[in-house]
Formats: structure tokens, C-alpha cells, sequence
């Protein structure tokens, strides 16, 4: 892959998940005191909070990973270590997003009732 090809990922890629960050950074609730609150009510208003903040961090993974694709000069190790920071990124992503439903599953199939999210 040439150099013009793994700006224009990046670029395609930061502008894509930047609007995603804007789009969720407004909270829907406000953090209370859990005081007469279970603790799925306590994890749901705290992930209100860290949601946007995971996709802060997965933003500036992606900005960090091209950045050390474009300047590795030809170094094959520099760019292995772009691209695997790269696809630990995406992976860890893609884990974080599927959380609350792979929480749900589980749930439902240890027999657990409520409703978690």
C-alpha cells in the first residue's frame, strides 16, 4: 500500500469516526448520588459518560498508528507496528462497542433477569 493510499484510510477513517464522537459526546442524563440505585442503574449513567471517552481514545489510536505508518521511511518493523497498533485498535473497538450486547447474551442465557441497558 503507497503512502498517498494509507493517508487517504487515516483521513476517510478520522473524519468517519470523528462525527461518530461528536454525535454521542452529548450525555442523555446526568450522574446522581446511587443512592437507593442498583448497580446496573450506577454502570448505565456512568457508561453515558465513558462512551464518548472510548471513542476519543479510539480516534486518536487510529491517528497515532498512521501516524507512525507515514513516518516509518520504508521500515518494515515501524510499519508492522502501525498496522498491528492499527488492528488492536479496530479489535478493541469492536469489543467495547459489542460489550452490552455480549453482557445481554450471557445474561439471558445464565438466567439472569433484567434489563441491563
Amino acid at each position: 500500500m503507497g503512502r498517498k493510499q494509507i493517508y487517504k484510510l487515516v483521513s476517510v477513517l478520522v473524519f468517519l469516526f470523528s462525527g461518530i464522537s461528536v454525535a454521542l459526546a452529548q450525555p442523555t442524563g446526568q450522574i446522581q448520588a446511587p443512592v437507593n440505585k442498583n448497580i446496573f442503574e450506577v454502570i448505565s449513567s456512568l457508561s453515558t459518560y465513558i462512551r464518548p471517552l472510548i471513542l476519543v481514545v479510539f480516534l486518536g489510536v487510529i491517528i497515532y498508528a498512521g501516524i507512525t505508518i507515514q513516518t516509518s521511511a520504508g521500515d518494515p518493523e515501524k510499519q508492522k507496528k502501525g498496522w498491528d497498533t492499527l488492528k488492536a485498535g479496530i479489535v478493541g473497538f469492536i469489543i467495547i462497542a459489542l460489550a452490552p450486547v455480549i453482557v445481554e447474551i450471557v445474561g439471558r442465557l445464565i438466567g439472569v433477569r433484567g434489563d441491563f441497558f
